[in-house]
């Protein structure tokens, strides 16, 4: 019985593939007992194992290895909410503002805030 190479990449945001870990199985070997992925990428929840590092075909757990395969750890970037309070009078916030965004998105220009009788 033939064996094959499964190469699985982590892909951490740096230019390079970094190879998170490569596997010898026997053909007709079931992903789904080699799919778990160990690493975290800051911000992104791990969104599956892909045939190409952008794009391609999302392997399940029951994909059957014939040949010698490349994945590729695809992510979602996250979403946060930035909440700005300007300022406090009393117990009470004014002027609240309130964005949510993507990881790695700028925040983009913060609304100006005047207050009479101070700079």
């Amino acid at each position: 019985m033939d064996n094959y190479t499964v190469m699985f990449y982590k892909d951490d945001g740096t230019t390079e593939l970094t190879g998170l870990r490569k596997e010898d199985v026997p053909a007709g070997s079931i992903l789904g007992t080699l799919s778990t992925n160990p690493y975290t990428k800051t911000g992104y929840t791990f969104n599956g194992w892909y045939t190409k590092r952008e794009g391609g075909t999302k392997v399940s757990e029951t994909f059957v290895v014939n040949g010698n395969l490349n994945l590729y750890a695809q992510w979602d970037a996250g979403i946060y909410t930035i909440t700005w309070h300007p300022y406090k009078i009393g117990d009470d916030y004014v002027g609240t503002f309130t964005w949510s965004r993507r990881a790695g998105v700028l925040l983009g220009s913060l609304p100006e805030v005047i207050r009479t009788g101070y700079d």
